[in-house]
């Protein structure tokens, strides 16, 4: 649910903070709010005082105000949950890291191997099973709802082929159809995600709030998603992938889930919670190590766990200092990024980021857009492919769905659906030569392959 992993939380430094009081939080809001950069959000806050939880903005525009009830997608920070079941598993002796995940897959997913090595249930909770970050056969019948219609049958049939893009264990690569793979694995035998999930976890957790499919009474308190330009937008429901991002859930759940990862031996499955959150495999940076899905990050001595979340139309994240058990959780009911807001309130020496500016499309000549089509390699086995359709330009990253991009110039270009923006290059001869990406605070260098 999320193309790259924020490099934001590297920034992190070693001092001890005391989280901002309830008007300061208020404040953030309201100006976030303000910049349209948000609709409704609800914050947790966890120190040694205990938790507090402030919300602010609607449930949609001219709606309810955001309450500690409220639901929202919680996207990607269901992977957490997911390997926690997994550790859950490991610890009840179920199962173990090492085994190959094929052993808990009906018949026929030949496709988990590659030279010799096979795809264990651990490579799929690091991140690190050579699979891309969505499947081959993912069809998005619907674009503004994508998982819905992705079930096991589709699933088992893309694994039945050719679908590794590296050999298992080689490195860190963020797959949701990996963790995906993980959740179908431990639960499509012994009743679904969702009631497996709910069993062993969910329960055991007191988190009676967090869920898959919303009961009538939830609905009610279920918040309105926004896209980037805070429209409403569809919720996401899930098949096969669940997951990877299927779970819904409130303040005063996440509230629960964060007091019990910051200090897992308080909590009600302390050999589990150890589990998934101690590191295990480099991340994609020096300073960035992953567990069991949990992010480690550790700059100047100081440790901070982490994981987020996007889908269409909420975005979230989860963030604590396992020394100090300070935490920090972020729901907003629009598609708009909130590390910077997460990690600050965690840390006031992270800065937030400035708004995003506002940008206007202009009409550029067609032969300008055929210069600029074309494939472009971000990194090893995750490519851009830009293409022409008539007056208007299209850009699809590997594993992807493709979205338009639209031209504030001849070759600098911008997404509406998310805030990020292409700058292409050209060489001596004027010829297109690659690109530049900016998102999320990154510049990222591609050239052009064809």
């Amino acid at each position: 649910m999320r193309a790259f992993v924020v490099a934001c939380a590297a920034t992190l430094c070693s001092a001890a903070w005391a989280l901002p009081d309830d008007a300061a939080v208020r404040a953030l809001l309201a100006e976030r709010i303000a910049q349209k950069r948000g609709v409704g959000f609800a914050v947790v806050l966890l120190d040694d005082k205990g938790v507090r939880i402030v919300t602010a903005g609607v449930v949609k525009q001219g709606g309810a105000p955001i309450a500690a009830d409220t639901e929202f997608e919680i996207g990607s920070i269901t992977k957490t949950f997911t390997s926690l079941l997994l550790a859950e598993a490991i610890v009840r002796g179920d199962v173990s890291l090492g085994e190959p995940v094929a052993k808990y897959l009906p018949a026929g997913a030949t496709g988990l191997e590659r030279n010799g090595k096979t795809v264990s249930l651990g490579h799929l909770a690091t991140h690190t099973s050579g699979l891309p970050p969505i499947p081959g056969n993912f069809s998005r019948a619907n674009p503004a709802d994508p998982y819905a219609d992705y079930d096991g049958a589709s699933l088992m049939a893309y694994l039945g082929g050719t679908v590794l893009e590296r050999d298992p264990g080689e490195s860190y690569a963020y797959s949701n159809l990996g963790a995906g793979v993980l959740g179908y694995a431990l639960t499509a035998s012994r009743g679904g995600y969702e009631k497996v999930m709910r069993e062993r976890v969910l329960l055991p957790l007191g988190m009676t709030d967090t869920t898959q499919t919303l009961t009538p009474a939830q609905e009610t308190r279920f918040a309105a998603g926004h896209d980037p330009q805070l429209a409403p937008t569809p919720a996401w429901r899930f098949d096969a992938l669940a997951g990877a991002g299927g779970l819904r859930s409130t303040a005063s759940d996440m509230a629960k889930y964060l007091k019990a990862a910051a200090n897992p031996d308080a909590s009600p499955m302390p050999a589990a919670f150890n589990l998934v959150k101690r590191p295990v495999v480099d991340g994609p940076s020096p300073s960035l190590r992953v567990g069991l899905a949990w992010h480690v990050t550790v700059r100047d001595g100081r440790t901070i766990e982490w994981h987020n979340g996007r889908t269409g139309g909420f975005a979230s994240m989860i963030a604590f200092d396992p020394a100090s058990r300070e935490g920090v959780v972020v729901l907003s009911n629009a598609s708009i990024g909130v590390e910077d807001l997460t990690l600050h309130l965690l840390d006031p020496s992270v800065p937030l980021s400035a708004p995003p500016k506002e940008r206007i499309a202009v009409k550029v000549d067609t032969a300008v857009l055929e210069r600029i089509a074309g494939k472009y390699e971000l990194a090893r086995d995750f490519v851009l492919t830009v293409r022409r359709e008539g007056d208007r330009a299209f850009a699809k990253a590997t594993g992807q769905g493709e979205l338009e991009i639209f031209p504030e110039s001849d070759y600098e270009y911008f997404y509406k659906a998310v805030d990020a923006q292409l700058s292409f290059l050209r060489d001596g001869a004027a010829r297109v030569s690659g690109l530049v990406l900016r998102q999320g605070g990154r510049n990222i260098s591609a050239r052009r392959i064809e």
